[in-house]
């Protein structure tokens, strides 16, 4: 419907509202996992939309991956477990390259699903990429972005995130650009902050 809003009323622009965590892996399952011997990647991750006021409906989504990357399955499974349909929608594309721009050897795919309350704002996702150029001891960001069909990237709001996926040598890390991204960190359990003491001659004045 014309006029629909991604979480209320909200600027035009971007708004960094996906919180994308890699899913823990296991020593015999790391994530990612990659082949042992071919150029082949499975990155899971675990992805919450911010805010309560996302309005559900039918919404477009892009991935922009590495020129030479080819996505052998990309999933989303709502808060139940159930895989959202997602379709090929390359006539996205151009929106989001005119939108959000892309380097010169970076490639935008596009898909289009429906949702709705039911589905919830959690989300677990796998990516697997085939004839990838990861370097071993390097990484790969790639740039999630969704908004509604009746949006258009280059001219309203859509909200992103960012996934990592690390080399094969290289250990995972995340990219926190939610709300909650400036948060000050809290001392470990058991710890307590401690002050440090204050510069001789600058105690309390005797009167």
């Amino acid at each position: 419907m014309p006029g629909r809003q991604l979480r209320g009323p909200q600027p035009l622009g971007g708004q960094p509202d996906l919180d994308i965590r890699p899913t823990p892996g296991t020593p015999g399952n790391p994530n990612p996992a990659h082949h042992p011997s071919l150029p082949r990647v499975e990155k899971r991750s675990n992805v919450r939309v911010a805010g309560t006021g996302f309005t559900e409906g039918r919404v477009k989504l892009g991935l922009r991956v590495h020129q030479d990357d080819e996505v052998a399955s990309f999933v989303i499974r709502d808060r139940r477990g159930q895989p959202l349909p997602l379709h090929a929608a390359p006539q996205h594309v151009a929106e989001l390259e005119a939108g959000l721009g892309r380097a010169a050897g970076e490639k935008w795919l596009a898909y289009e699903t429906t949702w709705t309350r039911q589905n919830g704002v959690v989300f677990d996702t796998g990516l697997t990429l085939e004839r990838h150029t990861i370097p071993d001891n390097g990484f790969r960001v790639v740039t999630v972005a969704f908004t509604h069909t009746d949006k258009r990237f280059d001219q309203d709001d859509y909200i992103y995130g960012v996934s990592v996926i690390p080399g094969r040598h290289s250990r995972g890390f995340r990219i926190a650009l939610g709300p909650g991204a400036t948060r000050r960190a809290r001392p470990a359990p058991g710890k307590t902050a401690r002050r440090s003491p204050p510069a001789k001659g600058r105690g309390r004045r005797k009167r």
